[in-house]
């Protein structure tokens, strides 16, 4: 799986493969098995509600944000796992959440957010950049949503992931180089 996991290096050298692949690749067992879990957890709250087009813009779009962020920090480190499209379904979740008036960290999404940013910051060999870029992605991915919803614009949504998505990719870029 060398030729599919994110890093610098290799997406300067062309590899832009590699900000969608690594995302499918984990590190071991229990690694996939946490995120697995998660995505059930969180895929069985806001698919429901999103849609599946419009949870899968929110989780690819999560994705790509993680990416970028992974190599904001650290550009040279391999990353694997879907933990940024992860925390960017909690992210998406908390803004879906605070649109409907619910503080998100006095329910379980807001302490599932703080709970996994602090084992991002404790455990090593944790991409606390792909995780907070995932974070941030799928929040902002949730107001676009909301935005959408508002003007009763549903293809604005897609746009706005789109948008999202493009910027993430060129922030993994420029990061790369």
């Amino acid at each position: 799986w060398r030729d599919l996991f994110l890093d610098g290096p290799d997406v300067h050298d062309g590899d832009w493969w590699r900000l969608v692949t690594s995302g499918f690749l984990h590190a071991g067992p229990i690694h996939i098995l946490f995120n697995m879990y998660l995505l059930w957890i969180l895929g069985n709250m806001l698919e429901p509600t999103l849609g599946s087009s419009r949870f899968a813009a929110l989780y690819f779009t999560a994705l790509l944000a993680g990416a970028c962020g992974a190599l904001v920090v650290d550009p040279n480190s391999p990353t694997v796992g879907a933990s940024g499209a992860v925390f960017g379904l909690m992210g998406g979740a908390a803004v879906e959440l605070r649109s409907r008036g619910i503080n998100p960290f006095k329910t379980d999404i807001g302490a599932l957010i703080i709970f996994n940013l602090v084992l991002s910051f404790v455990i090593s060999h944790i991409s606390v950049g792909g995780h907070v870029g995932g974070l941030i992605g799928g929040a902002l991915v949730g107001v676009v949503f909301d935005q959408a919803d508002r003007r009763r614009m549903p293809a604005l949504a897609y746009l706005g992931c789109l948008v999202l998505s493009a910027i993430a990719v060129v922030g993994a870029l420029q990061a790369a180089a």
